[in-house]
């Protein structure tokens, strides 16, 4: 049952995530999304705070920079919530 509950949940976070990215898409514009949001960033959310994981420094500063207002429109749409917080971190491939 805990399994249940667990992979209901953790379809469900993906489903919201794949909202996000669907609704920050419209709002930035597909060239822009593409570039910045497409390959090979993530997208993390729970309790307000939208994580972004991208493969250096440079990706996740422009990407807080220069889209932060779409990426809040973007959470608000999907989730009725404003955003917290944006965090940025960079991964290794």
């Amino acid at each position: 049952m805990q399994d249940t509950i667990r992979d209901e949940c953790s379809r469900a976070r993906g489903a919201r995530i794949s909202a996000i990215g669907e609704t920050l898409a419209e709002k930035a514009g597909p060239p822009k999304y593409r570039i910045w949001f497409k390959h090979p960033t993530t997208l993390a959310f729970a309790d307000g705070l939208l994580k972004v994981g991208a493969s250096n420094l440079f990706i996740a500063s422009w990407i807080k920079d220069y889209l932060l207002h779409e990426i809040s429109l973007s959470v608000r749409a999907v989730t009725e919530r404003f955003l917290r917080k944006l965090g940025t971190a960079r991964f290794n491939l």
